[in-house]
């Protein structure tokens, strides 16, 4: 007999003897995906658990700039495309929950930011002005006026154009933390497997659910052991720099189609701000070593911003680099996908990858489609000997 064999006897063995919890759904992966599903789900009537095997939001989400855009960035050709008209609607929706009035009350997460700026270097100016002049942003926009010295876009040094674009950005491990809390008793930490039979083993627990549903972004690939749809991975490499700066969050263009340079504000230790840098930067960075991607990155801050001392010489900043794997369903050509994905592979399987995390709330409706509507109220969730994962911490506060 095969290892694969005897290990598989040995599950269907244990899964006739062990004690089994029965379940609607099982939420595989405790990213912002899994726990705005399972907030959804229980809200519906549906009895479901989420498995996750490390921390809560521990891979993508944690990473994520916590910017709740409506795809203006994906504009930047002219013209709008299915991706800038898929998310168009989200900051709204996440608006309404964010004030305690949507789907699901995320009141007590942080508003870092009301908005961001779009700018652009005084040599692109007049491209952007031309740009923002359009009909389908006209309503969206608005030019971008410091009203104090310390704003970074302060017409004593800044010289460019700026817009706002009313676009919320928000504190992530608060978000993750607001998904959790209404439902600890039914998250559970452990390495989960599939069974042939459609049951998931956690260590020596056995949960049998109606349906599971992958919700594990990377993870996911592991999971489903070939049994799923493809999963392709476009990594980054994000750039930290902690030191005595100015709030930024924001949106620089470039001479290309990807925004050159995207950037957001977090608290850091000591009352210093840590600027998170992505974009563009991020992305042709995949090659660099941290090294490169922080000397590149010390180039495109002192060009956009030289009044402010990203030199070698400024001991008092400090740098570092993240690199991130997103991971996506598998596309012509390693292309963004355009929009969620949800499939069913089977009446019991469900596997998903929600591209963005402004896109949680859609990945939820589509996944409850494909789901029964419950005949009665949420039973009392499992009591599984498993532990409580923790929330992630985010790579400047570990």
């Amino acid at each position: 007999m095969s290892s694969n064999e005897s290990s598989n006897a040995t599950a269907s063995s244990n899964s006739k003897t062990a004690s089994t919890a029965q379940v609607d759904v099982a939420i595989i992966g405790g990213g912002i995906a899994g726990l705005w599903t399972l907030n959804r789900l229980v809200a519906a009537g549906h009895n479901a658990v989420l498995i996750e095997r490390d921390t809560l939001g521990g891979m993508q989400t944690i990473a994520a700039q916590g910017v709740l855009h409506g795809g203006i960035k994906y504009t930047l050709k002219g013209s709008t495309n299915k991706t800038s008209e898929t998310i168009a609607a989200m900051p709204e929706r996440w608006r309404a929950c964010l004030e305690g009035r949507g789907e699901i009350d995320l009141g007590a997460v942080p508003v870092l930011s009301e908005f961001q700026v779009m700018w652009s270097p005084a040599t692109l100016g007049a491209t952007l002005t031309a740009f923002f002049a359009s009909k389908a942003l006209k309503s969206r926009v608005a030019p971008y006026k410091a009203t104090q010295s310390d704003d970074v876009f302060w017409p004593g040094h800044f010289k460019g154009s700026a817009y706002k674009i009313h676009e919320r950005v928000i504190d992530v491990p608060a978000l993750v933390e607001a998904l959790a809390a209404p439902h600890r008793e039914r998250i559970f930490g452990g390495e989960a497997s599939l069974l042939e039979n459609g049951s998931v083993n956690v260590g020596d627990q056995l949960i049998d659910p109606a349906c599971v549903v992958t919700t594990a972004g990377s993870g996911t690939e592991a999971f489903l052991q070939g049994c799923g749809p493809a999963m392709q991975r476009r990594p980054l490499h994000q750039v930290m720099v902690t030191g005595d700066l100015p709030p930024l969050y924001g949106v620089c263009l470039g001479t290309g189609p990807k925004p050159r340079l995207v950037a957001t504000t977090h608290p850091g230790p000591n009352g210093q701000r840590v600027w998170y840098l992505g974009g563009n930067l991020a992305e042709s960075g995949v090659e660099r070593s941290e090294a490169e991607q922080i000397a590149f990155a010390r180039s495109e801050l002192a060009d956009l911003f030289p009044w402010i001392d990203f030199s070698t010489r400024n001991a008092a900043m400090h740098w570092s680099t993240l690199r991130v794997d997103r991971a996506e369903p598998a596309t012509a050509e390693a292309r963004l996908p355009s929009g969620v994905f949800c499939q069913a592979v089977n009446p019991k399987l469900i596997v998903t990858w929600p591209t963005k995390l402004v896109l949680a709330p859609l990945l939820a409706d589509a996944i409850m489609a494909q789901l029964p509507s419950p005949t009665e109220p949420a039973g009392s969730p499992p009591a599984l000997a498993l532990p409580s994962p923790p929330v992630a911490t985010s790579a400047w506060n570990a």
